[in-house]
């Protein structure tokens, strides 16, 4: 059997206090027709009449007097459930959940959190750093309500509003001591190894693309690895050449761990976008830090 509606509980105690079902349609602000068709079904779900009809309005049945004990019981529990729910509502700490790639990590969470702790300073901020294969499992199993990381290959609109955020540009980047020019150009750098930074699970791959783009054959020896972290580690310790993201590259270059070499062919870019889902509006506080995210990148752009 069908679960009856609790508005149509609602509708039945309304009409009995009432005692008119056109009065008690006015209080609830549906048409008289309308009401009457819910008492129908209300009637035919539980089997028997509710309402003696009458010249001067309606009465219940010793049976409909029965049944809305029960029905006003189940109202009471439904109110009590709603205040407790808001009461919780009320008093637990306000908690935003994101998850961030590296470049967005590095670039744009700084500002932003150091934004919303001016603006929020009750707002607990859970971060967990994350490659894009795991953001998206992570918004499948509701573990986060927002995301900062690559464009993923498939499209998850149905699932997921993404809006663009900023293009980080790539560079070449080698150990300091490889034996590379500085000036080398890409038919040279073909024959070293390396490292490519993405996702494993279709990320396009800008290094196959931007070789055939300057007609040379794309390199053979390519190690996979899912950040651009790990990516780092290989090139600073391996001696792989490899794709870095500029935010990344410019700090290990300053401390002298890696060198960044000038190519003259333009360099692939790889876009960041912010995640949240579309089927779940942001409380409060994801929208808070959601706004300081888009204040932040304002900020780095000006």
């Amino acid at each position: 059997m069908e679960e009856m509606p609790l508005q149509h509980l609602l509708a039945l105690s309304v009409i009995h206090d009432s005692g008119s079902i056109t009065e008690a349609a006015q209080r609830l602000r549906l048409s008289q027709p309308a009401l009457t068709r819910a008492l129908r079904q209300l009637e035919t779900h539980v089997g028997f009449t509710l309402f003696e009809r009458h010249a001067r309005g309606v009465t219940l049945t010793p049976s409909g007097q029965a049944f809305l004990a029960h029905a006003q019981l189940v109202q009471s529990l439904t109110q009590q459930t709603s205040e407790a729910v808001r009461q919780w509502h009320r008093q637990r700490p306000r908690e935003v959940r994101i998850a961030a790639a590296d470049v967005p990590m590095v670039e744009l969470l700084p500002s932003a959190l150091a934004l919303l702790r001016h603006s929020a300073p009750d707002v607990r901020v859970r971060l967990m750093d994350a490659t894009a294969p795991e953001i998206m499992a992570c918004f499948r199993e509701g573990l986060i309500d927002l995301a900062l990381g690559p464009v993923p290959p498939h499209d998850p609109s149905d699932r997921l509003r993404i809006e663009p955020l900023m293009d980080a540009e790539l560079v070449v980047a080698v150990a300091p001591n490889t034996m590379v020019s500085d000036n080398a150009t890409l038919s040279c750098l073909r024959h070293l190894g390396w490292v490519v930074q993405g996702p494993l699970d279709g990320l396009p791959d800008p290094l196959g693309d931007w070789f055939a783009r300057a007609g040379v054959e794309a390199p053979r020896r390519i190690l996979s690895c899912e950040s651009a972290s790990t990516a780092l580690q290989f090139i600073t310790a391996e001696g792989f050449v490899g794709l870095l993201p500029e935010p990344l590259a410019r700090p290990a270059q300053l401390r002298g761990q890696i060198r960044v070499l000038s190519i003259n062919d333009t360099l692939p870019s790889r876009r960041m976008a912010l995640f949240y889902p579309q089927t779940r509006p942001l409380d409060d506080a994801a929208r808070m830090l959601y706004s300081a995210v888009r204040l932040a990148l304002h900020h780095a752009r000006t």
